[in-house]
């Protein structure tokens, strides 16, 4: 087997540390960030953290597919901590650590460094942590929904992840996969009811939502003082390309698509593009 399909096999498998030699980089593709912001977190989890956003269009490297997510480059400014103990004043890492997505125990590490790391430190304002760049051997994670890969990227992917199988299906005729149901709808959603729409209003948090609209789209206005004179609700917002959090409060101008729901006074409105209005 040649040095590629070999170490191919290892980072499949994960037996390559997280920290490796120059010598031995592993493969990868480049992707395209497809969402308005998107997060990236420190394990393949929703319940991880977050460590950074990365908006649309940013270039990513992508070294492996797990489920439904892509393990990518930590970007640049991905949150990257270690504790202050186990550094000098000038970086190097003293005893073996863990690189943390936050200043505590309680945040997800990165992975393990060995004794002797230089670290470049960003940040050492707090008295127990350090805050310090990402290196470039270090891995994060980002759902593969808002990651677009090339034809031929997703090719030379499924080779770096499997090469003796992707060799093997080239001599073998593609088989039709089998039809995926369409998913079902989580409310009853009038049928015919779909209306492409543009909006501007201020985003507010669902205090208590329907486990599909997270938030509301309402028009504001206020007096002479700056205080609100009216705050009326002109719908439900649902966003799966978007964390809607980082626009609560914000005026914002966004397209989607509007639908009604059998009961309720106001239509939901699916967003597809969301964008800060000054």
């Amino acid at each position: 087997m040649s040095s590629i399909k070999t170490i191919a096999l290892l980072i499949c498998f994960g037996l390559i540390p997280l920290f490796a030699s120059a010598n031995n980089n592993p493969e990868f593709v480049k992707g395209t960030i497809s969402a308005t912001a998107l997060n990236i977190r420190v394990k393949p989890n929703k319940s991880y953290g977050r460590i950074c956003l990365l908006k649309f269009g940013t270039e990513v490297k992508v070294y492996r597919k797990v489920a439904d997510w892509y393990e990518i480059a930590a970007p640049e400014n991905a949150s990257c901590w270690v504790a202050k103990t186990f550094i000098d004043k000038n970086g190097k890492v003293l005893n073996d650590v863990n690189l943390r997505g936050g200043p505590g125990p309680a945040y997800q590490s990165y992975g393990t460094v060995p004794k002797g790391t230089m670290l470049t430190v960003i940040n050492n304002a707090r008295s127990e942590w350090v805050k310090v760049k990402p290196l470039p051997s270090l891995r994060a994670w980002a759902s593969t929904k808002f990651i677009t890969l090339t034809p031929d990227a997703q090719k030379k992917l499924q080779y770096i992840m499997n090469p003796e199988k992707a060799l093997s299906a080239i001599s073998k005729p593609p088989v039709k996969p089998a039809a995926t149901p369409a998913p079902q709808l989580k409310l009853p959603f009038v049928a015919g009811s779909n209306k492409n729409v543009t909006l501007e209003g201020m985003v507010l948090e669902l205090k208590v939502g329907s486990g599909y609209a997270s938030h509301a789209l309402a028009t504001v206005t206020t007096d002479k003082t700056g205080k609100v004179a009216s705050c009326d609700v002109i719908g439900y917002l649902h966003c799966d390309s978007a964390d809607l959090k980082m626009f609560e409060n914000k005026r914002i101008k966004l397209t989607g698509t509007q639908r009604l729901v059998k009961g309720w006074k106001l239509p939901v409105i699916d967003v597809e593009k969301i964008l800060y209005v000054k």
